[in-house]
């Protein structure tokens, strides 16, 4: 199971998702977009740099720690998490020198999804009465898809019933 972030994006594409940091003209505050559309290591080392324990643009964590795992687990910051957390409790792994182990390995992915969701989202919403919208918010804060996740939501709701 290859869950990889592809971060392969058209220039129009960088703008509609991140409009606060690209824009389709030359701007002082934002990056030309064309410079970015497909060439996914320079677009995950430019969006990633310095946030969720990753290095500047130039230290290639950006790319290096892209969403992977069925929750697109990101950020140097949550692989040392997940790593220390897994190393505790099952086997030792290498997701710092390694990250591609959580695409390459089904039951890691699988894991690191629920542990995320334990640790990063069960904290902050009352799942039994909180919306779609809630717990979408510390997953990833931006609401892209949002009306899709409302459909699968709808669809598993039915399927349980």
């Amino acid at each position: 199971m290859d869950v990889t972030e592809n971060l392969s994006y058209s220039a129009s594409r960088l703008v509609a998702v991140w409009p606060g940091k690209f824009s389709l003209e030359a701007k002082k505050d934002k990056a030309l977009a064309s410079d970015y559309a497909k060439n996914s290591e320079k677009l995950g080392n430019y969006i990633y740099a310095n946030i969720i324990g990753n290095g500047d643009e130039n230290s290639g964590d950006g790319y290096k720690y892209r969403g992977r795992g069925i929750f697109q687990l990101t950020g140097k910051a949550n692989y040392e998490d997940f790593q220390s957390y897994y190393n505790a409790n099952y086997n030792m792994i290498d997701l710092i020198d390694n990250p591609s182990q959580l695409t390459e390995n089904t039951s890691l992915s699988v894991i690191s999804a629920l542990w995320f969701f334990k640790t990063r989202v069960l904290n902050q919403v009352n799942i039994q009465s909180s919306s779609v919208e809630a717990v979408t918010s510390p997953i990833n804060g931006r609401r892209l898809g949002l009306d899709e996740r409302k459909k699968y939501y709808k669809h598993a709701l039915n399927i349980l019933r």
